[in-house]
């Protein structure tokens, strides 16, 4: 049954009180300082100190036990408890770290500490029928994980599967030959509703790929063609955001009146609309946006493949007002070119990955602030730390990095590193790099491509495409080792 994974459930607190200018502290709780405490237990410090955040409330603690914020908060409030620093040497998760004060204490904070351990839960194409090359991740609000398969199915065309972590699998929907819709691409979306989104790369009325509602009876209903002149050829897709309001945001590199991609958003009743078409005249705007966008308070946030001052991509924000700003233009210097998709730091700065070039052979990871001043995090060691996969016509990489529970962020490079078949690595925003783990090929997977998410119990989750006991991909966990 399904009934769980569809559940419908409210836009995510921490994003409303983002948009209507909530959290840090304002809004009801500054006024009222008595009512509800947040607390919890923490393990594994062994003498070190951990300093924790309940939005602007900071607690550090040395002893392994029970802790509890200072602050107290009122009904209603979103409390979100989050790591600022980690013991040194340490990698620390939080399980039941957010969500909303209903009528009493918050007792079951949980944040463990200890060595990093890495271990394969799922091996792709062991059954008949069974989804294989697995594309993007996405987590339901049950705990539970959903993905697409790029191939495989009954009909070999793809597939959307459900993967629990007490290891249960499920095939929900395999993709059928008959055009309507295949090749599902990037991460699925669960709407407010409780249904999955997400879009294909093939299908539709003109074959260029739809995007699509998955039904809790696992039947796909096309929300939207890819097949106008204004919102033609999907084509390499990061997949869809789900935006404050609701609604699915995502780009398609090559939609528009001059074919130079497009920034859309669609309602979960299919109704569309083009926020901006990029246009081949207006070149230093950007153009082909190949990876996903980042919603912030002032716009989206995205990225161009090429365009720009030195046509090598850009950095831009769609402002709220409908108007587009390219903030900084790629030289393909050492800043690298064709960036991938944007994540949204702790500091408010995004950080992103850049393809390889002669300067940079590798690819790098930046940070660039709102106001367009960038910053060269890390050069990546081709034979170290890996290098970005070239994902349209072998240049351009996609997967934003994972901003996690302990303010450092993770992601994969689907080539190089010890044994060339990929890296998952940990960035501080500092630009400190740890490559965590070096996959060998085989039975331990080969080239992790789709972004990486955090379960609520800190668990960080992703996919090899290649490789794995039958060859097929498989489904990897980053979580704290037991003691």
């Amino acid at each position: 049954m399904l009934a769980t994974l569809f559940r419908a459930w409210p836009l995510p607190l921490a994003l409303m009180l983002s948009a209507c200018g909530g959290g840090g502290g304002g809004g009801e709780s500054a006024q009222a300082p008595t009512g509800f405490i947040v607390s919890g237990t923490v393990s594994g410090l062994a003498g070190k100190s951990i300093t924790l955040l309940n939005r602007d409330d900071s607690l550090t603690i040395a002893i392994d036990g029970p802790f509890a914020f200072p602050s107290k908060w009122v009904k209603n409030d979103f409390f979100g408890v989050e790591i600022k620093s980690s013991p040194e040497g340490k990698f620390c998760a939080v399980a039941n770290g957010k969500g909303l004060i209903v009528d009493k204490n918050v007792t079951d904070v949980k944040v463990s500490c200890g060595e990093m351990a890495f271990s394969h839960r799922l091996q792709f194409g062991g059954s008949a029928g069974d989804g294989t090359a697995p594309e993007g991740l996405g987590l339901s609000w049950d705990g539970s994980l959903f993905g697409t398969t790029a191939s495989g199915g009954s009909a070999d065309r793809g597939a959307v599967y459900q993967w629990k972590p007490s290891g249960e699998y499920k095939l929900l929907h395999s993709f059928a030959a008959d055009g309507t819709a295949d090749s599902p691409t990037g991460a699925l979306i669960q709407g407010q509703d409780g249904k999955l989104y997400g879009v294909t790369n093939s299908g539709g009325v003109n074959g260029a790929g739809v995007l699509f509602q998955l039904s809790e009876a696992g039947e796909v209903k096309t929300l939207l063609s890819f097949e106008s002149q204004s919102m033609s050829r999907l084509r390499v897709s990061s997949g869809l955001i789900l935006g404050w309001d609701g609604s699915l945001y995502g780009t398609a590199p090559h939609g528009g009146p001059s074919g130079a991609g497009i920034v859309y958003k669609v309602s979960t009743r299919g109704e569309a609309s083009v926020l901006h078409a990029f246009a081949s005249t207006q070149q230093t705007l950007g153009r082909y946006p190949l990876a996903g966008i980042t919603q912030s308070w002032d716009g989206l946030y995205g990225t161009t493949a090429y365009g720009g001052v030195n046509d090598q991509g850009t950095v831009f924000r769609l402002g709220n007002d409908g108007s587009l700003k390219s903030i900084y233009s790629f030289t393909n210097g050492p800043d690298g070119r064709s960036p991938s998709s944007l994540t949204q730091g702790a500091d408010g700065n995004f950080y992103g990955v850049t393809s390889p070039n002669e300067a940079r052979p590798a690819g790098g990871i930046f940070r660039i602030t709102p106001t367009g001043t960038f910053t060269l995090l890390h050069a990546f060691d081709q034979a170290v730390d890996g290098y970005p996969l070239r994902a349209y016509s072998n240049e351009h990489p996609r997967q934003r990095l994972l901003l996690a529970s302990n303010r450092h962020f993770y992601g994969t490079n689907p080539l190089g590193g010890a044994h060339g078949f990929g890296t998952l690595y940990q960035i501080t925003p500092e630009g400190k790099v740890s490559v965590i783990h070096a996959f060998a090929g085989g039975a331990d997977g080969a080239h992790p491509a789709a972004e990486l998410i955090q379960a609520q119990d800190g668990t960080i989750y992703g996919v090899t495409r290649g490789d794995g006991v039958q060859s097929k991909g498989t489904l990897f966990q980053l979580a704290v080792k037991a003691p």
